[in-house]
């Protein structure tokens, strides 16, 4: 370019800034008090990014010592929640959903009942109501050696359940709740399966009502209605 160029771009120039000066006197004031602004805002950004990453680093830190322990929590269930899975033919494992909130951390089931199934979520939609009960009982069989308590509420976990499973779970109920020093299991149910397995530690009560019940209850002796039981069975 010419000096001549130049020299009418630099006029050009001139002339933009004046016509902008004329038509807002207070834009340069402006646009320096927003510079300021962006200034102030940048280190308040400088600054929330520093503290960031010094809770980021603190949660790395505390996350590091119990993750690692939960992991292997859930391993020894999973593995033991799979061990009573197999023993039915079937297959199930346990894991952890987790999520950048830790509120939406949660436990999750997955089984399958089927050869030809994939390893499903266990919830309300995809498994009959007899599959959800051998899930729940299952779980709660895989937490027996982990989790204290001193005894374990099972209310009707059999309704629903064909007679193959509810005979897998129950056996497996048995085995498990008659060991040494184990938790005690309350199984309520109003029907059984016969040929059941029973165990010396187990105790069945039987809990006689209803409107065919005497007036007086001490008339009623369980004994000799047992008794008679078995001699029509013995005659039959």
């Amino acid at each position: 370019m010419t000096v001549e160029g130049l020299q009418n771009e630099i006029s050009a120039e001139e002339a933009k800034l004046e016509f902008v000066h004329a038509n807002n006197p207070n834009a340069i004031r402006d646009f320096e008090k927003r510079q300021a602004d962006v200034d102030k805002l940048k280190e308040k950004i400088a600054e929330a990014e520093q503290k960031l990453e010094k809770i980021s680093r603190s949660l790395a830190k505390i996350r590091g010592k119990w993750e690692p322990a939960l992991d292997a929590l859930i391993s020894e269930i999973s593995e033991a929640f799979s061990y009573n899975f197999e023993q039915i033919g079937c297959a199930g494992e346990v894991g952890i959903h987790k999520h950048d909130d830790f509120d939406l951390w949660a436990i999750q089931i997955r089984v399958k009942f089927r050869e030809n199934e994939t390893l499903q979520l266990l919830d309300a939609h995809r498994q009959s109501g007899g599959e959800r009960s051998v899930s729940t009982i299952f779980y709660l069989m895989s937490l027996q050696a982990l989790a204290r308590a001193p005894f374990r509420v099972v209310d009707e976990i059999n309704q629903g359940m064909d007679p193959r499973n509810e005979r897998m779970v129950h056996e497996r109920m048995v085995e498990i709740a008659c060991k040494e020093h184990t938790s005690q299991y309350f199984l309520i149910t109003p029907k059984l399966l016969t040929g059941l397995r029973y165990d010396k530690r187990m105790k069945v009560l039987c809990i006689a009502s209803g409107e065919h019940m005497p007036a007086n209850y001490k008339t009623l002796d369980v004994s000799k209605i047992v008794g008679i039981q078995r001699a029509i069975m013995a005659s039959g």
